[in-house]
């Protein structure tokens, strides 16, 4: 799969409104490690944008809610459309107004794009703060939306942040390759953020996570960022830069 994001969408975009200073980005899909996969391009270095989504414990129930509501709007499409589909969802604002949103303008605006979509195509959708891509997989007599978001749930304290990432950072490395720039984002989903610049125990614990992956040969990424409703966070930076 290829598919360009316009830089109209990335300025408005929560997560990639921080990163307007790469040249183009292309979406790539879903990797096997469950990450959202971007190819990007920065003064001529092709390189990779990897995207985790979290979110705290305390908070998986609101999640669970919109991703009820999505799941029950793509029900009710499934009569009106053709073919089989996959909705993958790149980024939602938790603080959304979810009793009084428009779904029915949402469902028009979904099942009018389900119609013009050939096999193979995928276009972006963006709807108030729901911004995602479907893809159409399949023609059919019948219609069928995937909707699988995945969301990693935090369950311990926020000053432990770091036990999450490094399991999550060694699951991103396994299936990847790619010797060039790699960034990895974790979109923390949180109304109330994991991160804490005032949490002492906790910035202390990334630091130390930070060392220990600048230490270590085998770590492909070149730049760790945590972004949330209070902005980009950058968590690490690969000291040996000429290595891409």
């Amino acid at each position: 799969m290829e598919l360009v994001l316009p830089k109209f969408i990335r300025k408005s975009s929560p997560v990639f409104k921080h990163f307007l200073s790469l040249e183009s980005v292309t979406y790539r899909g879903i990797g096997q490690d469950k990450t959202v996969t971007f190819d990007t391009l920065k003064q001529n270095q092709s390189g990779k944008l990897l995207m985790v989504n979290i979110i705290r414990k305390e908070e998986s129930e609101l999640w669970k809610s919109c991703q009820e509501l999505l799941g029950t709007i793509f029900n009710a499409i499934e009569s009106k459309i053709r073919g089989i589909f996959h909705f993958e969802i790149l980024s939602v604002a938790m603080n959304e107004d979810w009793d009084n949103f428009l779904w029915r303008e949402f469902s028009k605006g979904m099942t009018e794009l389900a119609h013009e979509l050939s096999v193979g195509k995928s276009q972006f959708v963006q709807y108030c703060s729901i911004f995602g891509v479907l893809t159409k997989y399949a023609d059919e007599d019948f219609g069928k939306i995937g909707f699988h978001p995945q969301v990693k749930i935090f369950d311990k304290e926020a000053e432990e942040l770091d036990g999450l990432l490094l399991r999550l950072i060694r699951e991103s490395q396994r299936s990847q390759d790619f010797k060039g720039m790699k960034q990895l984002v974790f979109y923390d989903l949180s109304r109330v953020p994991l991160y804490n610049v005032d949490n002492q125990k906790q910035r202390l614990r990334l630091d130390k996570m930070g060392k220990k992956l600048d230490a270590d040969a085998g770590t492909l990424l070149t730049e760790i960022f945590i972004v949330d409703n209070t902005g980009l966070h950058p968590l690490f930076q690969k000291s040996q830069l000429e290595l891409f």
